[in-house]
């Protein structure tokens, strides 16, 4: 599948690094857990729908701009940035304004992003392939100033700084990347659904009213 997406991205047959890499890559996108997009996918699968509308319900999870589409923010806001010093010049003027640094921050983690590692090593080595290696130097730059304004607050990297970039580099166009995305965490959700079939049961959660208590109506009588 690698090989065959590569193929139409790039317009010619890819070389083995570059199918290792995105591999690597959709591995690290897969699954994590019951993100929102694989939690829509098994309240769906609960209701013993057809694996369409199950994949459909999960891929329409994927599509805000708080999943799927922060990866696409990530790629959009490095490419502003031309080096290392304007990269590190940039998080402090957005942060200081109120502004939010894409690729940062995560619903559950509060520790960076242990793929995070991973990515990292393989985007530099993905980055120097290609010669532009300062591509890298300029996500390391927003990482580490990031960090260090952040990391007391308890916001920390997510895998899309890494990941977002690299299936940039692949090449994804920004708008793409998500899709990209999507490819991958399709394979987990199925994977968990697929676990899950043979004794999962229908997913109902209860609610309990928190609005205004019993009160009378003008005119007479009370409002139920």
């Amino acid at each position: 599948m690698a090989e065959g997406v590569l193929t139409a991205l790039l317009g010619r047959t890819p070389a083995p690094h570059e199918i290792r890499t995105l591999d690597l890559v959709w591995v690290m996108f897969a699954a994590h857990g019951l993100d929102a997009p694989t939690f829509t996918s098994m309240i769906v699968a609960s209701c013993l729908a057809d694996p369409y509308a199950n994949v459909v319900a999960g891929l329409s999870g994927l599509r805000g701009d708080r999943t799927g589409g922060a990866s696409e923010a990530v790629v959009r806001q490095l490419a502003a940035l031309g080096d290392a010093e304007a990269a590190t010049r940039w998080v402090g003027q957005t942060l200081e304004r109120g502004g939010r640094i894409a690729g940062f921050g995560h619903a559950t983690l509060s520790m960076p992003d242990p793929r995070v590692v991973v990515l990292r090593k393989a985007l530099a080595a993905t980055a120097r392939r290609v010669g532009q290696p300062e591509r890298f130097e300029v996500v390391r730059s927003v990482e580490a100033e990031a960090t260090r304004r952040l990391a007391a607050k308890g916001v920390h990297v997510n895998l899309n700084l890494y990941g977002a970039p690299l299936f940039h580099l692949l090449g994804a166009a920004a708008e793409e990347v998500p899709i990209m995305v999507a490819a991958a965490r399709m394979t987990g959700m199925v994977a968990l659904v697929r676990e899950a079939l043979d004794s999962i049961r229908l997913m109902r959660p209860i609610t309990r009213y928190v609005g205004e208590p019993r009160r009378d109506v003008p005119g007479g009588g009370e409002a139920p």
